[in-house]
């Protein structure tokens, strides 16, 4: 923000509460200074207090300029990440779910998912993930290998996107709570992984018959994937419309 308005950039001070040993800080900018009033037990906290009271500040005399840095204090960071998936899966630069999922895992710091095949005893495919030792349970044996690997990648990411999504927004709003600062609406977070992703499950209200995978699947010749359509429910889509039954033998 300071290199936009040509001016030098905030510093910051911090002091210790003499009753608690927690930081105050204060932002010093364009000539005036903004304090938190609460001490918070870290410097990054008290930090982003200071920050945020600036930015109240700063955003009734300079609203155009601020609205972005707005979003960045007061929008999760898993929420952040999330529309930057969207807006790259609607250019048509979509990932697969067990991508998604790593790099989330990656943002948070989980590791890498584990995943461990195995096999229905048919021919169909399940996989269990593994993330922190959490482990996350298919529910859909699939055909292919790539399907059952994003089958269960996307209930992975589903939960832990959730879990962290309501955890930082609970994060947000203590730290902005004490000085009266309203956070800002970024909506309910996802059920499923950014549209024009392939390979997103199946739900099972949708086909009710398919939950062990065992009623159909897709033959080469009528190939199929999975996606979500503008209105947001998941879909199964056919180079045909062909369904193939699956009790059928492979060829």
């Amino acid at each position: 923000m300071h290199q936009k308005l040509n001016l030098e950039p905030p510093t910051y001070e911090f002091s210790h509460d003499p009753a608690t040993g927690h930081f105050f800080c204060q932002v010093n900018f364009n000539n005036q200074a903004y304090k938190n009033t609460i001490a918070r037990p870290k410097k990054q906290q008290a930090k982003e207090d200071a920050a945020g009271i600036a930015m109240q500040g700063l955003s009734l005399i300079m609203p155009d300029f601020t609205a972005a840095i707005r979003q960045e204090l007061l929008v999760p960071k898993s929420a952040q990440w999330y529309q930057k998936q969207l807006m790259r899966a609607n250019k048509g630069e979509s990932k697969r779910p067990c991508v998604l999922l790593l790099e989330f895992c990656q943002m948070h710091r989980l590791g890498h998912p584990i995943y461990n095949i195995r096999d229905d005893g048919r021919g169909y495919y399940l996989f269990d993930c593994t993330i922190m030792g959490r482990t996350f349970n298919p529910e859909l044996a699939l055909w292919q290998k790539n399907d059952a690997k994003d089958h269960v990648s996307t209930i992975a990411f589903n939960v832990l996107y959730r879990e962290f999504y309501e955890k930082e927004i609970v994060e947000i709003q203590s730290r902005l709570q004490p000085y009266g600062i309203p956070p800002t609406s970024v909506g309910i977070p996802p059920s499923h992984p950014p549209p024009n992703v392939a390979y997103s499950p199946l739900h099972h209200s949708m086909y009710p018959n398919t939950a062990d995978g065992s009623n159909y699947y897709a033959t080469a010749e009528h190939a199929s994937y999975y996606a979500t359509d503008p209105n947001g429910q998941v879909a199964m889509y056919y180079s045909n419309t062909t369904m193939t039954n699956a009790s059928h033998q492979r060829n």
